[in-house]
Formats: structure tokens, C-alpha cells, sequence
């Protein structure tokens, strides 16, 4: 049986959706092939040792987002260790590339200064993989050579049931770590009354890390913590509304906090933009699978909420395992690479 040696950030916690991603993939793989997989989470404190890890197989599969496996997203010893690995022709290198590297304009952060090497080690690394998946047009342009692209999917389960969408609650959903629900709360702050002239909600159900100082605001806010997948999966399957703002359109297709809210039919609501808003190529559109704070009018919930459901049912786990990860992993089973 072949081996694969899946190797995912864990740093600064054991816990991340970049971690279930793999996880999870990984899983649903080893229904599909006769691969055994090896799950490893790998922090900046196997920094010496990791080559001895990657030296017992002969195909690896790394969930690539550099700040996961270093505190300055400059994991270089991680790269070099693939590169001396690579040097056997016959072992064959898997990366799904969920960041590249930073892009800061503001001198007072390390990522500003960081941001050409950390260029470098991603095209390095994208020297030596064999196959490159990514999840955003906004990536495409760096790669250098022909990658993969899907909508990242949802770590959270699929209902068994979708409850009609006029059926379910008039909350909305905030979810997310500290500082990107701070900025959200103020936009709401700022924009709740003319949110208000076209959305209804009773209620704001915020899922993460609770704000120890919770900011006023002119609506009911229900704080339940960190949740399990099935318990957020219950919540979003019984919600209208969602709201995301810690990335432009751009950069959707690559966050798991969208394809949730995408996967279990919510209606979204993005940050406030005097730009036209949409990411095309990612098959993404304003007024039609998400709205604006500040649009003049808004559209029906309703109708954003099943565009958007349509949208993830075209990139969904079954989508990734059949059209991009089984074909390779059969690419590896035909050149019998064994350990």
C-alpha cells in the first residue's frame, strides 16, 4: 500500500481550519484510493527533525500557508528539508497552497519587511512540487507554472436536511477570531440603520473567542464561544444571515468561513466598498451571491442565499476529491512509487 505523509501547520494553535482541511481531505481520500495517510502537524518545534520525518516516504502532501509553520511566515528550514528530499527523483511532492506569501504596505509590521523573502521560499517551494493546487484566482497570477484551482470547501458537515430558507431564524452569524469580529461589530455599528432598511434581524449569534470588553451596539448579541463543527453546522443550517468582512471578494474562494455560510444556504453581508465588488473569475458577484454594507439597495436574502449555495455545489469535497486530488493520487499509484 502506498504512503503519504500529509503535513499541516500547527502553529500558533494545534487547532485551525487549515488543519481540518487536511484532515478531512485526507480522509475522504482514503476511502477513494489504497493509500494510507499520515496526518502530521508540524510547528516551527520539529524545525530539526523534519527531514528525518519526510525521508520515510516517498510522496508528501503539504498544506502550504507559511505563517502556519513559522512565527514570520519564513518556514526556510521546512523548504530546504523538501528540497534535499526532492533530490530523489522518485519522490513526488503534493502542495495545496492556501496563502503565498504576505503583501503589507504598512512599514510598522514585520510582514512588510518579510515580504520578498517569503516571496522567494514560495517560488522556491514551487520549484520542487510536482503538482500545485490553489484555491483563488487572486493566487494564479504568482505561480510561475500551470496549478490547479478550486474554491476551498467547507470543514463544516453538510446538513442532512436544508431548512427553506423563509423558514429559518432572523439571526446573523459572526464568526471568527477577536480582531476581525471587532472590525466587523464596528461596521455593523456604523451601518446598522441602513442595514436595517432592507434586512431584519433579531438577533446576532457570535461564534469564536468571546471579547472580554464587547462593544455596545443597537442590537442583541447572543456570545456562545468556540463550538464544535456539528454544533456551528446546526446554527448555520437554522440562520438567514451571515456577515464577513476580513477579506475582499478576491479572496473568498480561499476562506472557510465563507464556503460554511456558502455550504449551508446563508444570505452574506460584506464589508463596505466604493469599488465594484466581485471576484469574476472565481465565478463570484456582488448583488448576486453576496452584498454590500453600503449598496444603495439590497438585494432579496433569499435570492443571495441560493446563488450562493449553487455557487459551492460546484467546488464541494466530492468536486475536489473527483476532478483535482484522485486523478493525482492515481498518477502516483501508476508509477508505483512505494516506501
Amino acid at each position: 500500500m502506498m504512503k503519504c505523509l500529509v503535513l499541516t501547520p500547527a502553529f500558533p494553535s494545534a487547532l485551525n481550519g487549515v488543519q481540518d482541511f487536511a484532515t478531512i481531505l485526507a480522509s475522504a481520500l482514503s476511502l477513494e484510493t489504497a493509500v494510507e495517510f499520515f496526518v502530521i502537524p508540524l510547528s516551527d518545534s520539529f524545525e530539526n527533525s523534519i527531514l528525518t520525518l519526510i525521508n520515510r516516504y516517498s510522496i508528501v502532501h503539504l498544506h502550504y500557508v507559511g505563517y502556519g509553520y513559522s512565527l514570520r511566515g519564513i518556514p526556510s528550514n521546512l523548504i530546504r528539508s523538501l528540497e534535499k528530499w526532492k533530490q530523489n527523483s522518485k519522490n513526488q511532492l503534493l502542495v495545496t497552497f492556501h496563502e503565498l506569501f504576505a503583501k503589507s504596505n504598512l512599514p510598522w509590521k514585520s510582514s512588510f519587511y518579510l515580504q520578498r523573502y517569503q516571496h522567494f521560499l514560495f517560488l522556491r517551494l514551487l520549484k520542487i512540487t510536482d503538482f500545485p493546487v490553489s484555491s483563488c484566482q487572486a493566487f494564479v497570477p504568482y505561480f510561475t507554472t500551470p496549478v490547479f484551482k478550486l474554491p476551498v470547501f467547507s470543514n463544516m458537515p453538510a446538513p442532512s436536511f436544508f431548512v427553506p430558507f423563509e423558514m429559518r431564524n432572523d439571526y446573523v452569524v459572526i464568526w471568527g477570531n477577536l480582531e476581525a469580529k471587532r472590525n466587523t461589530y464596528s461596521l455593523l455599528g456604523k451601518y446598522y440603520h441602513h442595514i436595517s432598511k432592507y434586512w431584519k434581524w433579531s438577533k446576532v449569534l457570535d461564534i469564536g473567542v468571546i471579547d472580554p470588553s464587547p462593544p455596545l451596539l443597537p442590537f442583541p448579541v447572543a456570545r456562545l464561544g468556540v463550538l464544535c463543527p456539528n454544533e456551528i453546522s446546526c446554527i448555520l443550517s437554522s440562520c438567514k444571515y451571515a456577515v464577513l468582512t476580513t477579506h475582499l471578494p478576491d479572496y473568498f474562494a480561499k476562506s472557510g468561513v465563507f464556503a460554511a455560510y456558502a455550504s449551508h444556504g446563508l444570505a452574506v453581508l460584506t464589508a463596505p466598498s466604493k469599488k465594484d465588488y466581485f471576484a469574476p473569475f472565481d465565478g463570484l458577484l456582488a448583488d448576486i451571491h453576496f452584498q454590500k454594507m453600503n449598496a444603495s439597495i439590497y438585494q432579496s436574502a433569499s435570492f443571495l442565499a441560493s446563488r450562493l449555495k449553487t455557487w459551492y455545489a460546484d467546488h464541494d469535497l466530492k468536486t475536489h476529491i473527483n476532478l483535482i486530488y484522485l486523478p493525482i493520487f492515481n498518477n502516483f499509484s501508476k508509477n508505483d512509487l512505494r516506501y
